[in-house]
This record gives C-alpha cells, sequence and structure tokens, in this order.
C-alpha cells in the first residue's frame, strides 16, 4: 500500500511539473542585464518558438530566465555536455541560470534545455536549442573609387569616422578574420536598413573562412544624415540562424590583436589619393599582407568605429 501511495505521488509531482508551461523566456550575455522583455515579445511562446531552435554561439556564455504560467518542479538540465547550466537559482515560477557554450562545441550541434521532474524519464518543457558561430574580426579595406569617403583616422590603425555621401560611386567594405563562411545578413532574405544604408543579402561578396566583402551601390545610401557604429555588424550573423537573435550576433564579435609584425618591403607606393593608407603594405591577416591602391584604405581596429551618412 505505501509502495502505490508513492507511486500515485511521484505520478502527481511528475505531471505537475510536465503540465508547467513555459511562459516568458529572456536571454542575454553573461556581462549583460537582462532585459525587462521577453525575447518572444507579445508572443506566446509557443508561437514564438514554432519549429524553430533557440540558437547560442559556441564559446559565449548566457544568462537565461524562463518563467512558467503554473508551478514547476524540479530543476533545469542541458542534454549536451558541450552546454552546461550552472548557478540555477529558482524563485516561485521563475529559473534562472548560466548557459556555457563549450568554445569546441560543433557549429549546428543541437540540444535540449528542460526541467526535469522528479522521475528522471520525464522531462517537461523540452527548449531546441542549436550551436551557432560569430567569427572574429583582424582588419577592414574600405574602398571608394568616386574618392568621397572621408576618414578622420587614416594615420592610425583604428578608425573614429568615415563619412559615405549619397549617390556617388560603389563603395565596399571587406572584413578579414575567422570562422566568417556561414555570414549573413538579415533574416529570410530582407534587406537590412540602417541610418540610411541599405545592405542587401546579394550584396556579400566574396565569403570563405577568412573575409567577406559588403558592396555598397549609390542607391543604397539614402540622403538622411545618421550615423551607424558596430550596430551595421550586429545584423550579420551564422545563416543557420533563422532569426535575428540580438544575443548570437556580432554585435559582440572579437578583434583579433594585430601580430606587430613588421611589414615587408614594397615597391608599389600606393598612389597619392584621399583614400591612400597610412601603411600601404597592409596586413589583412596575421602575417599576409596586401598592397593597398589609391583608392583604399585600410584599419586592424575597427569595431568601435562610426560612420556617418550624408
Amino acid at each position: 500500500m505505501k509502495k502505490l501511495l508513492f507511486v500515485i505521488m511521484l505520478f502527481l509531482l511528475s505531471s505537475y511539473a510536465s503540465n508547467s508551461a513555459v511562459s516568458r523566456v529572456f536571454v542575454a550575455l553573461s556581462n549583460e542585464t537582462l532585459s525587462t522583455v521577453p525575447i518572444q515579445g507579445n508572443l506566446t511562446w509557443s508561437t514564438y518558438l514554432g519549429s524553430s531552435k533557440l540558437a547560442f554561439a559556441k564559446g559565449y556564455t548566457y544568462v537565461v530566465k524562463i518563467e512558467f504560467s503554473s508551478g514547476s518542479l524540479g530543476t533545469f538540465k542541458s542534454s549536451s555536455t558541450q552546454a552546461t547550466i550552472s548557478g540555477l537559482v529558482k524563485s516561485g515560477t521563475t529559473y534562472q541560470f548560466n548557459l556555457a557554450i563549450s568554445p569546441t562545441a560543433t557549429r549546428l550541434a543541437t540540444f535540449n534545455i528542460g526541467l526535469e521532474s522528479l522521475n528522471p524519464l520525464l522531462t517537461a518543457n523540452l527548449i531546441p536549442c542549436e550551436i551557432v558561430e560569430i567569427g572574429k574580426f583582424y582588419s577592414l579595406i574600405l574602398r571608394d573609387t568616386s574618392n568621397t569617403t572621408r576618414s578622420l583616422a587614416t594615420k592610425s590603425p583604428g578608425m573614429s569616422t568615415i563619412v559615405f555621401k549619397n549617390l556617388t560611386g560603389k563603395k565596399s567594405m571587406k572584413f578579414s578574420g575567422s570562422s566568417l563562411t556561414n555570414v549573413k545578413f538579415s533574416s529570410s532574405g530582407n534587406s537590412y536598413i540602417s541610418s540610411g544604408i541599405t545592405v542587401n543579402p546579394a550584396s556579400l561578396t566574396d565569403i570563405n573562412s577568412t573575409n567577406f566583402s559588403i558592396e555598397f551601390s549609390a542607391t543604397s545610401i539614402n540622403s538622411t544624415s545618421g550615423a551607424i557604429k558596430d550596430v551595421l555588424l550586429s545584423r550579420v550573423f551564422d545563416v543557420a540562424a533563422d532569426k535575428a537573435y540580438p544575443w548570437v550576433s556580432y554585435k559582440y564579435a572579437l578583434m583579433i590583436p594585430p601580430s606587430g609584425q613588421t611589414p615587408p618591403p614594397v615597391t608599389n607606393t600606393g598612389g597619392s589619393g584621399p583614400l591612400t593608407s597610412s601603411t600601404v603594405n597592409f596586413e589583412i591577416l596575421p602575417g599576409k599582407w596586401q598592397v593597398l591602391d589609391q583608392y583604399s584604405v585600410g584599419y586592424n581596429i575597427f569595431l568601435d568605429g562610426r560612420y556617418m551618412v550624408d
């Protein structure tokens, strides 16, 4: 009889846990404060998630807060050793914990996080997750054959301001670094507009593991004045992420420090146009050099730069 009562109690407790529906989910990087707005906005959790997965980038640690619409029991678990949960705190129907993704995790590996009930065979409210990738940047080469782009930092490896002019020639920004093979702009093939610059998915060219380029046409720069910083790159993310998850974006990309190597001698002086680089033989990747022409300028530090639009 006691055994039967125990089984019934265990079943009820397990059912209680599995019937605790997810209500709201919050995600932030470990060094940031959680937003007061859930990641699904005003949508119900089931509508937001649908058949998709939550995407987390390898090598990063996140703070995750999950609210349930009713009581919940047990503890949160991850189904993968590449995604570990720690620092779990429960307050009423809310769970908050750290989620660390291994830097050696396999890109596109999937895992679940969920509330483990008292019966370890039953896990409630499984949330499917996917591991994506954020590349690292080393250099930026800005090329403008119309000679209208100006920089206020041509004499240093860093960049403070670059100005784009409306109705002028094409411009390109070539980013070099590592793990850049799978980048894309925006989601679902839509264009992205930021402070007067329109970036179309088709404007990304030369995409490979070490670089990609963004081509700007005269019509992609609007006449409305504005300024953008690294928000331009915050829309670049792993092609596998089917939503513009702000917590896996290139907004949090890292700069690879310059190698410090002495540039090899060159005979080409690069010309004397307004965009001649201060370092004519420019290091685009550690130990890899490129001679810049009169229409190009290169930067080794640029994530804190500002791009003006006139």
